[in-house]
């Protein structure tokens, strides 16, 4: 928030893409990386981009505002950029001094993309927004054509109309719609892996997440240390699809990569906390996580639930520096174990002490019954209670030399952060909130929210008067 750029204090050095060692074997030419956004191009139009905005409004995609700017920095391509956590890899792609073409739904959505456009970057990067154009089959390869790397944030982007309707669609019983998601998220990693390889791109690197690594934490016994080695073998389409999508598609991903000799890496994230950049709808988890504890629905307790999270600036920083290390290889577990949920939001206390929505006991699963959002469904949350496992992450530690923020600087920087940006706000809530701090808005917002509810069916009943009186005036 603010416009100020994304920084790893604790990162031992700073990333400059223009000092790292690339492998020697596969360096692309300067005059062919130069070439690469001609393609962004329209040669039936010859007008330049607007300087206020970065881009022409008559135009289906942005173009650069000079070419020249590709001949010393490599371009990255992020798919799903305008996300949660794709918004995060552009500001640290941008900061590591990379070019950047950044494919989102629609460029001209201010909506979607203006958070994009408010990143800083240096006199000579560029930032290109590329609109995902999912009814041709072939434009991955158009956009990754002359790109170095490729960041994978959002199988959305990629996936067919078809597929993503399906997942959504209320006509499929709930097996087919957990079929359609699983091969949604395959469907993407196979079209960027075999766009990547007819354009030469020098590296992929994937988001997966702890799901493909593991899917309830006693699920190999007590006292179990989890790494890169392990896979879930919990998931499936009826018990946990989401958490099958990321295990079969970062499978694919290995497989795909031995088979096209393509150099893949993969970072797996735990659930994801940390200020988001702009209030759209890409946020789901971490919002809905905060909603239900800001509006109180967490205050009575919560079981002593287990988990592993991760801050989205670090997860974007492992993205960045996996792709630009030579020696990176295989996957990277970037997540905090967290023992109990009680201990994390214990965390938001003496910052936001005029809130009166944080627990102070933990309570079993069967007095809790009931989703946590954002996180578990009640179905689920036994596997996850009084768990005991540890988590290695020394191969991220020492491969990329990255260390991650304390769990309280995310809990603190999220909340904080999403009520700056109106997140939580509600009717009423909304207009209270910009007159308060963020804790004393945070009240305003969860009062908003109860006032919405409970003026919804005066609104309703309201409505059936009126449609009353002017049928019975019409006979």
């Amino acid at each position: 928030p603010g416009g100020k750029p994304l920084q790893n204090p604790v990162h031992k050095r700073p990333l400059d893409a223009n000092k790292i060692r690339q492998p020697g074997k596969r360096v692309r030419e300067p005059d062919r990386y130069c070439a690469g956004m001609e393609f962004l191009r329209d040669e039936t139009e010859t007008a330049e981009p607007t300087a206020e905005s970065g881009f022409d409004d008559e135009k289906q995609d942005l173009e650069p505002s000079s070419p020249k700017a590709f001949h010393n920095t490599p371009r990255v391509v992020v798919v799903g950029a305008s996300g949660y956590l794709g918004s995060h890899i552009v500001a640290s792609l941008l900061d590591a001094k990379c070019d950047v073409s950044a494919i989102v739904r629609d460029p001209h959505n201010l909506r979607e993309v203006e958070h994009l456009l408010a990143l800083p970057k240096g006199p000579e990067q560029t930032l290109v927004l590329v609109k995902a154009d999912l009814k041709d089959p072939n434009y991955l390869e158009r956009v990754f054509e002359g790109a170095k790397y490729v960041l994978h944030a959002d199988s959305s982007v990629v996936s067919t109309r078809a597929t993503r309707r399906a997942v959504k669609s209320i006509a499929l019983d709930a097996k087919a719609r957990s079929q359609a998601l699983v091969d949604s998220a395959v469907e993407a990693v196979q079209a960027i892996l075999h766009a990547a390889k007819k354009c030469n791109v020098l590296r992929v690197c994937l988001t997966s997440s702890m799901e493909a690594v593991v899917g309830h934490y006693n699920e190999r016994g007590a006292c179990y240390t989890y790494s890169e080695a392990d896979w879930n073998t919990s998931a499936t389409l009826e018990k946990y699809p989401h958490a099958l999508s990321k295990k079969l598609s970062e499978e694919e991903a290995w497989k795909l990569s031995e088979e096209l000799t393509l150099d893949v890496v993969v970072i797996n994230p735990g659930f994801m906390m940390g200020p988001p950049l702009a209030d759209h709808k890409a946020l789901r988890g971490s919002v809905d996580f905060m909603r239900e504890l800001t509006k109180g629905g967490l205050k009575d307790g919560v079981p002593q639930y287990s988990f592993t999270m991760s801050d989205v600036r670090d997860v974007a920083q492992a993205h960045v520096t996996a792709m630009l290390q030579p020696y990176a290889t295989g996957r990277y577990i970037c997540a905090h174990k967290v023992d109990n949920l009680l201990d994390v939001l214990n965390l938001l206390k003496p910052e936001f002490s005029s809130l009166k929505v944080f627990p102070d006991v933990t309570v079993s699963a069967d007095v809790f019954n009931k989703d946590i959002p954002g996180l578990v469904t009640k179905q689920w949350l036994k596997h996850f209670v009084k768990v005991d496992f540890a988590l290695d992450i020394s191969k991220y530690q020492n491969d990329l030399e990255l260390r991650m923020r304390p769990l309280k600087a995310t809990m603190v920087d999220t909340l904080t952060a999403m009520l700056e940006l109106q997140i939580f706000a509600r009717d009423g809530g909304r207009r209270m909130a910009r007159r308060f701090s963020a804790p004393s808005g945070a009240v305003f917002n969860a009062a908003g929210t109860a006032l919405g509810k409970a003026a919804m069916p005066a609104l309703f009943m309201g409505s059936g008067v009126v449609i009353g009186a002017l049928l019975f005036s019409k006979r």
